[in-house]
């Protein structure tokens, strides 16, 4: 083996064999600068919203019991009209991730939720059910409030291509999943 590329690559290999850097944070970064030299008062920050990611956001919380295994779970009507993206008109308004989808009874609502959703200009982003569901990424394993199986969505719009993860387990009706 020549010489030359045995530098590179036992260096490649310590500098890839190395333990991730250890960062701390500390729990309280100082509070506000500018604000209250007393510290904002009883351990709080300003601005901090003391509620629950689901009830800050509108979102009633569920319980998650499926009356099947591999089913969906059935919520009442109001945690239906109330769950994520649930009033999103643009795909901008979206902000899924693989913890907290788009929930939506059954893989052809969510499709059709990407054939509503408009791009921020007020085009469509699909004009047909088919290629919206054709850019489905795929599954990214377990997520959202239950630990159902997540999808990936890959929407082009002028402004940039929108991620959109859907949870497609959460139904108010069991007779709605399909």
């Amino acid at each position: 083996m020549d010489a030359r590329l045995l530098l590179p690559c036992a260096l490649s290999l310590v500098l890839g064999c190395l333990p991730p850097a250890k960062v701390e944070v500390p729990d309280d970064p100082g509070g506000d600068p500018g604000g209250d030299p007393g510290g904002g008062g009883a351990g709080e920050r300003p601005g901090a919203d003391p509620k629950e990611p689901e009830e800050a956001a509108g979102v009633l919380p569920i319980a998650c019991e499926r009356p099947d295994d591999y089913g969906p779970v059935i919520v009442d009507a109001e945690q239906y009209a109330r769950r994520y993206a649930a009033k999103a008109l643009r795909f901008s308004e979206l902000a899924s991730t693989k913890d907290q989808p788009v929930e939506e009874c059954g893989i052809a609502a969510g499709v059709e939720l990407l054939l509503a959703l408009t791009c921020d200009d007020g085009s469509r982003a699909f004009p047909s059910f088919e290629e919206a569901h054709g850019s489905r990424s795929g599954n990214v394993g377990s997520g959202g409030r239950c630990g159902s199986i997540i999808d990936l969505y890959r929407v082009p719009c002028p402004e940039g291509v929108h991620d959109v993860y859907i949870d497609s387990y959460i139904c108010a009706d069991a007779a709605m999943f399909r």
